[in-house]
């Protein structure tokens, strides 16, 4: 810290701080040490303040040249400063709450389409199922209707079978050409006229 004179005018320059050394103050200074010197006789005290006086004044000099040459970053206030960061915290947080506002919009998007994929492979999977089963039910009437002519051939078959079973009562002695004239009686036999009445004859008797 610097050593300043006893004069009002140095406490008072003092009490100023870095960035406040006011021009005056230091003009004043220089008349001080101007008007002192011109002084021949001067005793050993005068001339110890004297030299304080000058080294003050060199100081003081240096000084306000050093702050007139400071950058203007270094002469911002505090205030500025405090006011300057504070302003870059609001940014920041706003900077991290637009981030997770995005990352929530994001995070629905995805649940959306996750559902959207649920409902639609469901939908896949109901309508094959429906396919698969109608194409199950129209094999099944596909196959009814292919055994439906074979049912009918072997009922035809059955009937036909038995019919001739029942015409080996007289075909035995019959020609091929009587069998039109064969009918059939009440024990499901069938018999030729003739035969018929060869029957009756034989019960008169």
């Amino acid at each position: 810290m610097a050593y300043l004179s006893d004069d009002p005018q140095s406490r008072e320059s003092s009490k100023l701080g870095d960035g406040e050394w006011p021009t005056s103050l230091v003009q004043t200074e220089i008349n001080d040490i101007l008007r002192n010197g011109s002084k021949t006789a001067e005793e050993p005290q005068e001339r110890q303040k004297k030299n304080m006086r000058e080294q003050n004044c060199r100081r003081l000099l240096v000084r306000q040249r050093g702050l007139q040459r400071r950058p203007d970053s270094l002469k911002t206030p505090r205030c500025g400063v405090w006011r300057q960061s504070k302003e870059e915290k609001v940014k920041e947080e706003r900077r991290r709450t637009e981030q997770v506002i995005a990352l929530v919009l994001l995070l629905e998007e995805e649940e959306r389409l996750r559902r959207c994929e649920i409902e639609i492979a469901a939908e896949v999977a109901g309508v094959a199922q429906e396919e698969e089963d109608r194409l199950m039910r129209l094999e099944a009437e596909t196959a009814t209707l292919a055994l439906e002519p074979k049912e009918q051939r072997r009922q035809a078959q059955a009937a036909e079978e038995g019919r001739r079973a029942r015409l080996q009562d007289c075909a035995a002695r019959l020609e091929q050409h009587d069998l039109v004239d064969i009918v059939q009686v009440l024990c499901q036999h069938w018999y030729c006229p003739n035969d018929l009445r060869g029957k009756r004859r034989w019960h008169r008797e």
